[in-house]
């Protein structure tokens, strides 16, 4: 039969709960430090590591959604405005111009660089302002036209 060693360990080993070991941890009272970043690491060939591709950015996320459902229920009405007889060229011009804001603005901003979090601070700002600009401009037209549909 073998002989077991008994090693000099400079910690103590014990089995216990789950509950025992948080307790234990408690008593402790270690300061941990808390991770607030991004979680998920992203490289590209220049060796610049980007990290958040899937965890960072969720009101980003959300208003690009948003803006998304919008420009999408948006051109729905547009569709059936631009379809009608009495509509004038300026109107017409009006709505493809806030048409093509925002799809160059949800184009830019849902690429995958920008929507992952990954460009710089500055670059995502400005994605985001064209966006909020795209948008406003889409609005103000839609209830414009919404309104002028009302009266009628």
């Amino acid at each position: 039969m073998a002989e077991i060693k008994k090693l000099k360990l400079p910690f103590n080993v014990s089995l216990s709960t789950p509950s025992e070991y948080v307790s234990a941890l408690k008593a402790e009272r270690v300061k941990y430090p808390v991770f607030s970043g991004d979680l998920e690491p992203f490289s590209e060939s220049n060796n610049e590591v980007f990290s958040g591709f899937f965890s960072s950015k969720p009101s980003l996320k959300k208003q690009v959604k948003d803006a998304s459902a919008l420009f999408k229920a948006q051109n729905r009405y547009f569709a059936t405005k631009m379809l009608d007889n009495n509509a004038t060229d300026a109107e017409i011009k009006d709505i493809l111009s806030a048409k093509d804001k925002m799809l160059d603005a949800l184009g830019v901003i849902e690429d995958h660089n920008s929507i992952s979090g990954a460009t710089r601070e500055l670059v995502q700002l400005d994605n985001v302002q064209r966006l909020s600009q795209a948008e406003a401009q889409s609005n103000k037209l839609f209830v414009a036209h919404l309104a002028h549909s009302v009266s009628e």
